[in-house]
């Protein structure tokens, strides 16, 4: 039955210490008369904590053969359910079948499953269970004796109870049970063990066969052991014993070691540290070594100065305006103690600088330029000379305007007394050829839209009308101005709101349309859905024909594309809109745009009047 259980005291051990779990057999010895018969033998087992389900291996000597597998009398749990009453878990065996070597003990009311991959949570308490299992064995009529060795790995669950001591994970215990026979023959001695001892760390160690213990002066030690030095010199008396399973205990092997005394080393003094600063003004680097006791500073392992807690010493700039690395050591002793370990540092020592003269401010350069020519000045202080093209000139520098470009070099010097001489930066100056005659712009003729692209550039197109009802529509591509997304999953302001604000303007026989007051342009994008004949971007112009046009912009969502209308709206008489003002002058141009003296084939009659307006026509000569 149980023998004990322990004590809460004993079980509230610190989380981090394993608890030992394993089953045994205590040695035992076959009788004559149980030869050729059946036994029966009690498995017992320990548990440091509480433990739920095992695996069990077991090993059989040759001559015992093990024929059944039986719960103990101490296999039944008492343990507590959910409400705190006391209950009784019968824990099932399985496994335990031909050829009896392997087994699981668990708890199937506590959710193991026979599939042996969860095991159950309610366990066996800590204690010693004398009948944990019941083994029986079949005994040879010339069985020699032997050993069963029986191998446990316990299954960790959870477990909050108070006092339970975690088990290790995957752990695994394995002890052997000596057999032996009735009047058999005396068992063998084991080997006496080998005594080492490690002088230098003071380790002795003792090795042999099977169980090796260790002892100093009759005390039984760890093995290996090792001794601590005093201040005197201390001999102690080793001795060892082996012991292999199913022999006799060796011989005892003895070993008398001498520990010597503790070596007494003086202490040392703390190191010293280096420290300098640099004075610019006074162009000198002081280096300092501070420390206890008497300080010795060395300058490439040449002492330089000493003194009683701190040395110093002054080291002037080099000469050389790049400065040199100087490399220093101190050490410190105080009385009674040790010299210290070198400090050491590497110090930048400047070098002497140069005067350097202040410099003139570079002068400035002026460009003027009139219908004839460029005329360059060059002013600052002190004397000031213009350079064209590298040579010297006179200042200021003047140079005709020619029939074409022609591009100089110009810079400029100016030097103050007792200053170092200022220069510009080379500048290229393109002095322009002269006006000419304004050649005629195309755009003065016909119907355009302008817009401006991303990059600041004007793309114009021309509207070319037609004798629909609607004329003169020009499409917009979107690398005409970026692009103009559409969702038909979003609303009208949402798509509008996602869409660029683009700049353009409309331009009519030289005339342009499209700028409000302070000179802004309309921007596509502001009312851009449904804007025909209505808003800001519509404008009603009259050609020289008679067609007046209601002109604007909108957005083929179906295309994603924009476009440019002209509607025609009515018609009306050119010479009746004109009939009340006076004509200031007539110009005529050819279809390229070049104006001749008078019309000649298909020309175009551009009549601007003394209002400042303009009316233009395209006649046939």
């Amino acid at each position: 039955m149980k023998k004990f259980l322990f004590t809460l005291a004993a079980l509230m051990m610190a989380g981090s210490l394993c608890a030992e779990e394993y089953l045994y057999i205590p040695d035992f010895e076959v009788k004559q008369d149980e030869l050729g018969t059946e036994i029966e033998v009690a498995v017992s087992a320990h548990f440091d904590a509480a433990v739920s389900a095992w695996d069990v291996y077991f090993t059989y000597p040759e001559g015992l053969t093990c024929t059944g597998v039986e719960k103990g009398d101490d296999w039944t749990i008492a343990t507590y359910n959910n409400r705190g009453r006391a209950i009784q878990f019968d824990a099932p065996l399985y496994g335990a079948t031909e050829p009896y070597d392997h087994m699981i003990t668990a708890i199937a009311d506590a959710g193991y499953n026979e599939d042996k991959t969860t095991y159950g949570c309610v366990k066996w308490l800590a204690g010693d269970y004398e009948y944990y299992l019941t083994l029986y064995f079949e005994v040879a009529e010339d069985f020699q004796g032997g050993q069963i060795a029986i191998k446990t790995m316990p299954a960790c669950g959870a477990d909050n109870r108070e006092g339970v001591v975690p088990c290790e994970k995957n752990k695994t215990y394995e002890k052997v049970c000596n057999v032996t026979v009735e009047g058999g023959a005396a068992p063998e001695v084991t080997e006496a063990p080998v005594i080492t001892y490690n002088e230098e760390t003071f380790t002795v160690t003792a090795t042999g066969n099977g169980e090796v213990k260790l002892y100093v002066n009759g005390e039984e030690v760890e093995n290996p052991y090792t001794f601590e030095q005093t201040e005197e010199e201390v001999t102690y008396t080793v001795t060892a014993t082996a012991q292999e399973a199913g022999k006799e205990i060796s011989e005892t092997a003895t070993a008398t070691i001498v520990v010597p005394a503790k070596v007494v080393v003086p202490e040392v003094t703390d190191k010293p540290v280096i420290t300098w600063t640099v004075d610019n003004e006074a162009e000198t680097v002081t280096i300092t070594a501070t420390g206890n006791g008497t300080v010795i500073l060395y300058n490439d392992d040449v002492e330089v100065a000493r003194g009683e807690g701190v040395a110093t010493y002054v080291v002037p700039f080099t000469e050389d305006p790049e400065g040199e690395e100087m490399g220093f050591s101190a050490t410190a002793q105080e009385e009674g103690k040790e010299v210290s370990e070198y400090a050491l540092a590497t110090v930048e020592i400047p070098g002497k600088q140069p005067v350097v003269p202040e410099v003139t401010e570079a002068p400035v350069i002026n460009v003027e330029i009139t219908d004839d020519a460029y005329i360059i000045t060059a002013t600052g202080e002190g004397e000031v000379v213009l350079y064209v093209n590298d040579e010297p000139v006179e200042n200021p520098y003047t140079i005709a305007r020619g029939e074409e470009d022609q591009t100089i070099y110009v810079y400029a010097t100016a030097q103050e007394e007792g200053k170092e001489m200022g220069t510009t930066d080379v500048q290229p100056i393109v002095v322009e050829a002269k006006a000419g005659e304004t050649p005629v712009d195309p755009h003065m003729t016909g119907y355009w839209i302008v817009t401006i692209d991303q990059f600041g550039n004007e793309v114009w197109k021309e509207l070319l009308p037609d004798n629909g009802d609607y004329t003169g529509i020009v499409r917009f591509e979107y690398a005409d101005y970026g692009t103009f997304p559409y969702d038909p999953n979003k609303t009208e302001e949402e798509n509008n709101a996602m869409r660029p604000n683009v700049e353009y303007y409309v331009y009519v026989d030289g005339v342009r349309y499209g700028a409000a007051e302070d000179g802004t342009l309309t921007v596509l994008g502001e009312a851009l859905n449904n804007p025909l004949f209505e808003g800001e971007n519509n404008y009603v112009l009259a050609n020289a024909s008679g067609r007046v046009y209601n002109m604007g912009v909108a957005i083929d969502n179906a295309t994603n594309s924009m476009y440019v209308y002209a509607a025609v709206a009515y018609y009306t008489d050119v010479n009746e809109m004109n009939a009340d003002k006076a004509v200031a002058g007539v110009r005529y141009f050819n279809m390229a745009g070049q104006e001749m003296q008078e019309a000649n084939g298909m020309t175009i009659v551009v009549t601007t009047y003394t209002d400042g307006t303009t009316s233009a026509v395209k006649v046939m000569k």
